[in-house]
């Protein structure tokens, strides 16, 4: 039986923003390959915590069990930012460390060495002479009226997405009810 490599094996469970590094998954070689994900410290969200923490915990022992290795991004500045926890790092960064107790908890392999807490904070210090000139590249090269657009652009993309997916599911149904009208009539006659 021939064995699947990590990423058809990961993008079959649904797992599907990974990075590959190192050779190509066709070759010989193993690659290292990595899934990102991103985390906001916030206990405002409370269920919807709850069902992310164990989508995550599932997700990241998939993965890990896959032979690949996970890096979780801890955005604490980035809540900082949209003022969670009133902006209070200290209480941020307690809450960040809180969740990855939860996923400990919920059942998440953190003892494998194949899952890695990545802080936002102290991840932009350490590359700061390469993180702030592309944020400042970033800032000349937009406004705040280009970003809006784009932003009200893409929810028009995204609602006419929508609207197409419930026409096709209206004539999904629309086609089953004349198949079952048409099986009704057949056992009729």
């Amino acid at each position: 039986m021939a064995t699947e490599a990590p990423e058809q094996t990961l993008q079959a469970d649904g797992v599907q923003s990974l990075s590959i590094s190192g050779a190509s998954p066709s070759s010989s070689s193993n690659p290292t390959i990595y899934e990102f994900g991103g985390e906001v410290p916030d206990v405002e969200e409370r269920g919807r915590g709850i069902i992310v923490g164990v989508m995550k915990t599932i997700n990241v022992n998939k993965t890990t069990s896959a032979g690949c290795r996970v890096k979780i991004w801890i955005a604490d500045w980035f809540a900082m930012l949209n003022n969670k926890m009133g902006g209070d790092l200290k209480k941020i960064e307690t809450v960040g460390r809180y969740m990855i107790e939860i996923w400990r908890a919920a059942g998440m392999n953190l003892d494998n060495g194949k899952v890695e807490f990545l802080w936002s904070s102290k991840e932009i210090n350490a590359k700061a002479d390469e993180y702030w000139p592309r944020v400042m590249d970033i800032a000349q090269k937009n406004n705040l009226k280009r970003i809006i657009r784009d932003r009200e652009e893409e929810r028009e993309k995204r609602r006419k997405r929508r609207k197409k997916e419930k026409q096709r599911e209206r004539r999904r149904e629309e086609k089953k009810r004349a198949e079952r009208k048409k099986k009704k009539k057949k056992r009729k006659r």
